[in-house]
């Protein structure tokens, strides 16, 4: 069973009450917080948006009472867009969390999964490669993909070696969620969501631009149109292209 974290929050830091509220599932204390002058859209001591700081502190919390903070911090202005000072978004974290609720309700307010994400990389030799300023351009669904496969299956899934240039990403979707019900492992679900909400990849992104052609426009969820980056990617080699399907 999930559980918060009960440590004593210092109740002198306003973040830290606002977090504590949250986590306690209470609403009122987090709009008389607002209203006293907290602010929703500002920034943590690292750099963080309140949102990311908020989604990151609740992640022990019960599905429902996370959602429901996240929900209220949204109604309270929170803007579901907004990046930190190293380049993550709210949809990063949700995704680094695989957290289909929460992504859902931050595309539901409006965030764009097809906002491209310049990451600030970790030093270490296995860290995604950067450009001059340490920084990782990927698309968020990307970043996902690669997370799911580096934290689920440990970089490799059974038997395969790469994804084919002919299969989609929907067979390759379809195909990791067989794989993970055989397996009992968690299964592909978040993106899923994201490629419903018309994520796309940063080839396909890239195929868009050159084709002249944007996104389709955001629907009412706000389909197409985390903290700092997640510790859990400075060990990675590289961005997972996803495996084939097998040959029949």
């Amino acid at each position: 069973m999930e559980h918060c974290r009960h440590e004593r929050p210092d109740l002198r830091d306003p973040l830290a009450a606002f977090v504590a509220s949250a986590c306690a599932g209470d609403t009122a204390a987090m709009r008389l917080q607002v209203a006293g002058g907290l602010d929703v859209n500002g920034y943590d001591q690292l750099g963080d948006t309140i949102l990311q700081h908020v989604i990151t502190a609740l992640e022990p919390c019960p599905a429902l009472r996370r959602h429901q903070a996240i929900s209220e911090l949204l109604q309270l202005g929170a803007d579901p867009g907004a990046v930190g000072r190293d380049g993550a978004s709210p949809l990063f974290q949700a995704a680094m969390n695989m957290d289909s609720g929460l992504l859902r309700i931050l595309l539901d307010a409006g965030a764009d999964p097809n906002a491209m994400l310049r990451i600030l990389a970790g030093a270490g030799r296995g860290s995604p490669a950067a450009g001059a300023d340490r920084r990782c351009e990927q698309s968020l669904y990307d970043w996902a993909k690669f997370a799911y496969c580096y934290e689920v299956w440990r970089g490799g899934l059974p038997g395969q070696v790469g994804q084919s240039d002919s299969q989609s990403e929907e067979d390759w979707l379809e195909y990791v969620d067989r794989l993970a019900l055989r397996h009992g492992k968690r299964r592909p679900d978040h993106l899923r969501l994201l490629r419903e909400r018309g994520a796309l990849r940063l080839a396909e992104l890239r195929q868009r631009a050159e084709a002249g052609r944007t996104p389709p426009p955001a629907d009412r969820y706000g389909g197409v149109a985390g903290r700092r980056r997640d510790d859990r990617l400075a060990g990675a080699r590289r961005l997972f292209d996803g495996l084939p399907l097998p040959v029949a």
